[in-house]
């Protein structure tokens, strides 16, 4: 036997909140990490320049494996949806 389908609620009254998803509590992973690297780059920045000290040079022909790494890492890493 088929059960009868939802219809939705009427106007005035709020849908039931056990029907909703669960929603997500907290940052996601990626946000932390976009967030970690933005900030680490800042404060190199900072060092370097403002602080005047004296910080290898890193050209950004040496970062891009470093990025791969870090996108496969998250890929690996990342719960399943």
């Amino acid at each position: 036997m088929t059960e009868p389908a939802l219809s939705p609620a009427p106007p005035g009254i709020p849908p039931d909140p056990s029907s909703r998803p669960p929603e997500r509590d907290g940052p996601r992973l990626g946000s932390i990490i976009v967030g970690l690297v933005i900030l680490g780059i800042g404060l190199w920045y900072f060092a370097d320049r403002t602080l005047g000290l004296d910080l290898p040079d890193i050209d950004a022909r040496d970062l891009w494996p470093v990025a791969l790494i870090a996108l496969g890492a998250w890929l690996i890493v990342r719960p399943n949806r």
